[in-house]
C-alpha cells in the first residue's frame, strides 16, 4: 500500500514555526541555521512538544510526509519555509533543518533515495484535516 504524503501535513509538523507573531518572527529570523545547537534547541523547545500532542496515526502521517520530502530527489522541501511563512533563513537550508528534525523526532536512519512510486501526494482537505491531537483525560 502506498503511503500518503502532503506538504501541508509536513507544515503541520512544524506548525509552531508557521506564521509566527512579529516578535517571535524576529527571534526566529535571528537563528543561524548553520549553528546546529541553535536549531536543535529550537526543535526541542517548539516542534517536539507540539508533535507529541498528536495521536499515533497523525504522527505516522507526519513521519511519512517528512520521509518522502527528505528522501525523494527534487521533492520541493526547500519551498516550505517561504510557502508557510517560516522566518528561517535561508530557505535553501530547509533540507538541513528537516534532516535535523528527523534526527530529533525519530531514531531511524535518514531517508535517502526513496522510490517516489511508493508514495502518493494527497493535498486534499480530508487528508490534511485528518490530523488529530490526543484526547486529554
Amino acid at each position: 500500500m502506498k503511503k500518503r504524503v502532503s506538504m501541508h501535513v509536513l507544515a503541520s509538523l512544524v506548525g509552531p514555526l508557521c506564521s509566527p507573531p512579529d516578535r517571535e518572527s524576529e527571534e526566529l529570523a535571528r537563528i543561524d541555521l548553520s549553528e546546529l545547537q541553535q536549531v536543535r534547541e529550537l526543535v526541542r523547545r517548539t516542534v517536539l512538544p507540539d508533535f507529541l500532542e498528536f495521536d499515533d496515526e497523525s504522527q505516522k502521517k507526519m513521519r511519512d510526509s517528512l520521509e518522502y520530502y527528505l528522501g525523494v530527489e527534487n521533492s520541493g522541501i526547500e519551498r516550505i519555509f517561504p510557502a508557510f511563512h517560516i522566518p528561517l533563513q535561508p530557505a535553501e537550508a530547509a533540507r538541513g533543518f528537516f534532516f535535523m528534525l528527523w534526527d530529533e523526532l525519530f531514531s531511524a536512519p535518514r531517508p535517502s533515495n526513496l522510490d517516489p512510486t511508493d508514495y502518493v501526494k494527497d493535498n486534499g482537505e480530508a487528508f490534511v484535516n485528518s490530523l488529530r491531537k490526543k484526547k486529554r483525560i
